[in-house]
């Protein structure tokens, strides 16, 4: 897979598409141009996405709404202008909202990378999620008695990350124990609430809970 990245200087009067008015933050509207030349089937290339279709999304700082797609293999926000498809430049702590399928991504730092994650829970700790696309490269059989497979992309296994009332970022131990030290001096009555409840946190829903039940102790 080859890929050309072409930085493009758009003025705030050419930036049409993004509304007529940008508060603040103008850098934030900053595009990056790709084009591919893909050896790789369209259809094949569609499981990068959980939603292939372009959805109005609300961008912070920009006042209109403007039609987006969530590249999850490549980790980039996208939108289609001229039949060409551009990323949007990540800027830390932007939010962009998709109404329609009731979704928020937001840009953090973690581990010096600038990332999209969807926003699952405020409050003094914020509940993020990863979603996660893996590619699967083209192999070929090992005998003749086996068969080749082509090249694709699979889901894999998204990760939790918690933000807490420091603004500290940590990624959602699979291990209980790890989980727990997340809430410092409270980590004994989330456990017993856990128990109580029977929540697990590896699960999604039983996460929501189990943070919003933090937030209000």
């Amino acid at each position: 897979m080859k890929k050309t990245f072409l930085i493009l200087a758009f003025s705030l009067s050419s930036l049409t598409f993004f509304g007529q008015n940008i508060r603040q933050n103008t850098n934030m509207i900053s595009i990056s141009k790709t084009s591919e030349i893909d050896v790789i089937p369209k259809e094949v290339q569609k499981k990068q996405y959980l939603n292939f279709n372009f959805v109005n999304a609300n961008i912070s700082n920009v006042d209109q709404a403007s039609p987006l797609r969530f590249n999850i293999y490549k980790d980039e926000m996208e939108y289609m202008k001229n039949n060409e498809v551009f990323y949007l430049r990540k800027t830390e702590d932007v939010e962009i909202k998709f109404p329609s399928i009731n979704k928020r991504y937001t840009v953090k730092n973690y581990n010096d990378n600038l990332s999209y994650f969807v926003n699952l829970l405020d409050g003094d700790f914020k509940l993020l999620l990863k979603e996660n696309v893996k590619f699967i490269a083209a192999s070929e059989p090992d005998n003749s008695y086996g068969s080749a497979t082509s090249a694709s992309y699979k889901r894999g296994r998204d990760q939790f990350f918690i933000i807490n009332d420091q603004g500290e970022i940590s990624l959602v131990s699979r291990k209980k124990k790890a989980f727990l030290k997340l809430f410092n001096k409270k980590s004994n009555e989330v456990k017993s609430f856990m128990k109580e409840k029977n929540l697990s946190h590896k699960k999604r829903k039983d996460l929501v809970e189990i943070v919003t039940y933090y937030n209000q102790l």
